[in-house]
């Protein structure tokens, strides 16, 4: 059976976005000079919304990017997750569908930071890409559905 166009061209930035997960999740980019970086290792934090208290309650000891990214980071490298799976597979039309995989490529990836010492394992960084994905879902819905249906 071959594949429509607009399947293919799905796919195709399907693959190129999980691949830029796993290089920002696993090796890390100095968004200013595109550039790769190591990031901290060793760390972990199994807490709930301790990360995120500690960015928020104690701010100044950041700097606008390490903030932004450390809070707003997760949750936008996950909302095209949201966004492109129930485009590109049949199986993914559903919030919970989209929820279960982000979950558990979202724990995945934690657990690979943990064993590798290659990033921080947090568990923050899990709620934030759930809520991107749930995010990008939303647009989804609201884009896709309404307009083209």
């Amino acid at each position: 059976m071959q594949m429509k166009v607009s399947q293919r061209i799905g796919c195709s930035l399907f693959f190129i976005y999980f691949i830029i997960v796993i290089i920002v999740s696993f090796i890390g980019i100095d968004v200013h000079n595109l550039r790769i970086v190591s990031l901290e290792s060793g760390k972990s934090n199994f807490i709930p919304f301790d990360s995120l208290r500690m960015y928020i309650s104690e701010k100044e000891r950041f700097n606008l990017d390490t903030w932004f990214y450390s809070t707003f980071g997760p949750l936008l490298l996950f909302l095209p997750m949201g966004l492109l799976l129930p485009i590109v597979f049949k199986n993914m039309q559903t919030l919970k569908s989209v929820v279960l995989f982000s979950f558990a490529l979202s724990i995945l990836i934690e657990v690979l930071q943990y064993v590798t010492r290659l990033g921080v394992m947090d568990i923050d960084d899990t709620i934030l890409n759930i809520s991107g994905a749930m995010t990008g879902y939303l647009f989804y819905n609201i884009l896709f559905k309404r307009l083209f249906s």
